[in-house]
């Protein structure tokens, strides 16, 4: 793939994809996005691109090269290449991998893929909802490929179709996301309140615990510890 200076349609057998016009002041703008069927061996790159492009792995699995490390990925795991930094992924040879990808660009894109618990440093992870429902929102972008300088899809358009086809809203989908990681961690591992708010994207250890008192109906430390008190045999007695 590379960068589109005008729309583009194309459609074949394996291949969806849309490009849009690249608006280089706002916040949040769509460039491509897209569907493939890979073939075995089929790869990307090496390649530098400019924007940020997100893939969702609906089936089969692949390889993701990037910084130097290697990732090996399969259904129901999310990756995403970064600006400036040379890229290359690949499908298995046995099983090649099927995804939906969005690329987009903009001032506040690298915000919100690290609140999404997406950077450079950690390029994938696994998804909370089926693929299927993310291959649907990009289905339905698709399926709008008129685009003109009026009606380009930019954040609130992107936004009205992720709610209409999720019943939520990209940021509720992103605050649930971060606390059930949260909560993972806080039964999982032995890292402090703090260190799990950073990890999950929060700059200040109260507001996590505000937001996870919110959710769960208890703080984060009472929860470790009614968790543990279970595993101890003791009866849990959370509210979430």
């Amino acid at each position: 793939m590379v960068d589109y200076p005008v729309q583009c349609y194309r459609v074949s057998s394996t291949f969806r994809m849309l490009g849009s016009l690249p608006v280089e002041d706002v916040e949040l703008y769509l460039t491509v996005c897209g569907t493939e069927r890979c073939s075995p061996d089929k790869f990307y790159g090496p390649i530098v691109r400019r924007d940020y492009h997100v893939h969702f792995i609906l089936s089969g699995k692949g390889t993701l090269e990037m910084d130097g490390k290697a990732y090996s990925l399969h259904r129901g795991q999310i990756f995403v290449t970064v600006p400036n930094v040379n890229v290359f992924y690949y499908s298995d040879p046995e099983d090649p991998w099927h995804y939906a990808w969005v690329s987009f660009n903009g001032a506040k894109a690298a915000l919100y893929l690290e609140k999404a618990g997406l950077t450079r440093e950690s390029p994938i992870r696994d998804v909370l909802l089926e693929p299927e429902e993310f291959l649907s929102v990009i289905e339905e972008i698709l399926n709008h490929h008129e685009i003109t300088i009026a009606n380009e899809l930019t954040r609130p358009y992107l936004t009205h179709i992720f709610k209409q086809k999720m019943d939520i809203s990209p940021q509720e989908y992103l605050l649930s996301y971060r606390l059930e990681q949260g909560s993972r961690l806080l039964r999982t591992t032995g890292m402090s309140i703090q260190e799990i708010a950073g990890d999950i994207g929060y700059e200040n250890p109260l507001t996590f615990s505000k937001m996870f008192k919110s959710a769960y109906g208890d703080s984060p430390r009472n929860y470790r510890m009614k968790v543990q008190g279970q595993k101890k045999g003791e009866p849990f007695t959370g509210n979430g």
